[in-house]
């Protein structure tokens, strides 16, 4: 009968997405991490972003920057492949506004970018994740 026939098409579809899920499959994603230094010592504070490269794979990943580590699970993790990094850390103190400001204006300005650039909005720094590697990119920002 049409009902038999329609269950039975919707339980291959169910098993089917069970399985491109990745049940049991092998994950070809892989952690990254690193350590970032601004001005000679670790950024305190931030966000990187790995963003593929001229669409050569699928995943991107961000993470935030504590004392200079960022670290990206497995389970968050990219595949192999070419990465463009984006590095971003507001200055703090910019949010507070011109100490001549009247008292009540002085937060909510817009913090001001302290990385250059080439790390950010240029997107001029790219990495390689490869499979069997580490993955550990260090960053050196002056």
């Amino acid at each position: 009968s049409m009902r038999i026939r329609l269950w039975s098409l919707a339980a291959a579809f169910a098993t089917l997405a069970l399985l491109s899920a990745g049940c049991g499959a092998k994950s070809t994603k892989l952690p990254v991490s690193g350590m970032i230094m601004w001005k000679g010592k670790p950024l305190e504070t931030g966000m990187i972003k790995f963003v593929p490269k001229g669409g050569a794979t699928k995943t991107e990943a961000v993470a935030v920057i504590t004392q200079g580590k960022y670290a990206v699970p497995k389970e968050n993790g990219l595949d192999p492949g070419p990465y463009t990094i984006f590095i971003s850390s507001p200055d703090p103190k910019s949010q507070q506004g011109p100490p001549d400001a009247a008292p009540g204006e002085r937060g909510g300005y817009p913090a001001v970018e302290r990385i250059p650039a080439k790390y950010n909005t240029k997107g001029e720094v790219s990495v390689e994740v490869k499979s069997g590697d580490k993955n550990e990119f260090p960053f050196t920002i002056e």
